[in-house]
């Protein structure tokens, strides 16, 4: 098959499983099973398909599961260079989503300055690229660990998907709850879906010609990207409910949070460190309010 089509035939099964995956999942399967969308169980069902269909899908190529990001050869190493990067994260999650939100309102009461708000955050998530840069400079070099293939490597998220069933069943207090699910499910959940998946089958057939910040990356990380933002657009749009509105700015912002991980996936070579910096700031923050 030709560079061309081959291209070609991986975007449009990226494309395909993000329609699965939002629009046909959480817009159709759910409101057909009579189930709703804010509740923790449904949460966590969502999210362990999203995790089933991304698995499938590598299991399809049957490549080497470190080109996908999920070798558990350096779990724990990923695992400390993803906790070294908590205090950058937490901040930036802190200023980006409820600072800025929060207090600059009140002295730009203005609603419809929501987009210049959202502007600042996005700024405050580039100025974190570069952070990060240097910290993983310091902590891991220029061209990151030596990393082992693991052929256990799909045992993290075949845990998180086992999981997903045992937290459903549970009654957990609310903060517990939130807890849980952001930081063994929404975090893992759409790394493993958009930059395991998603990133690294784009890459395999793009490549990663170009650098940035010491990381090698290329159009999987584009479109991968722009997939992961237009997902938060459908956030305010539910039919089933009568919600017919596509969050432009909202997508925006995660666009730009979104290249951030991409970047970290790229420049680590797994989506571990990624998973614990995208679950845990929502999840310490679950324990203190409530989404």
């Amino acid at each position: 098959m030709s560079t061309f089509w081959s291209r070609l035939l991986a975007v449009v099964e990226v494309i395909a499983v993000f329609i699965v995956t939002r629009l046909v999942i959480v817009l159709w399967l759910i409101p057909a099973l009579g189930l709703d969308g804010k509740e923790w169980g449904t949460r966590f069902l969502v999210y362990a398909l999203w995790i089933a269909v991304a698995l499938l899908m590598v299991l399809v190529h049957r490549p080497s599961l470190e080109a996908y990001g999920l070798n558990l050869g350096d779990f724990i190493p990923q695992c400390k260079t993803g906790l070294s990067l908590w205090l950058p994260f937490a901040l930036t999650f802190f200023v980006a989503d409820f600072l800025l939100p929060g207090f600059l309102p009140r002295y730009l009461p203005d609603p419809g300055w929501f987009w210049p708000r959202r502007l600042l955050s996005m700024l405050v998530w580039i100025a974190l690229l570069w952070w990060l840069s240097r910290l993983l400079s310091r902590r891991i070099g220029p061209t990151g660990p030596a990393r082992k293939d693991a052929r256990m490597g799909a045992a993290l998220p075949a845990l998180i998907l086992v999981q997903a069933g045992v937290f459903s069943a549970m009654t957990l207090g609310e903060r517990l709850t939130g807890f849980v699910f952001y930081l063994l499910f929404l975090g893992p959940g759409e790394e493993i879906l958009y930059r395991g998946y998603m990133q690294s089958r784009l890459n395999a057939v793009f490549g990663r010609p170009y650098r940035l910040l010491e990381a090698n990356w290329g159009w999987g990380l584009v479109i991968a990207t722009l997939l992961f933002g237009l997902m938060h657009a459908f956030n305010g749009f539910n039919p089933a409910t009568g919600q017919y509105r596509l969050d432009w700015a909202w997508a925006a912002g995660a666009t730009v949070a979104g290249f951030v991980f991409a970047w970290l996936r790229e420049r680590t070579g797994s989506v571990i460190p990624g998973s614990l910096m995208h679950g845990l700031p929502q999840a310490v923050a679950a324990l203190f309010m409530r989404f």
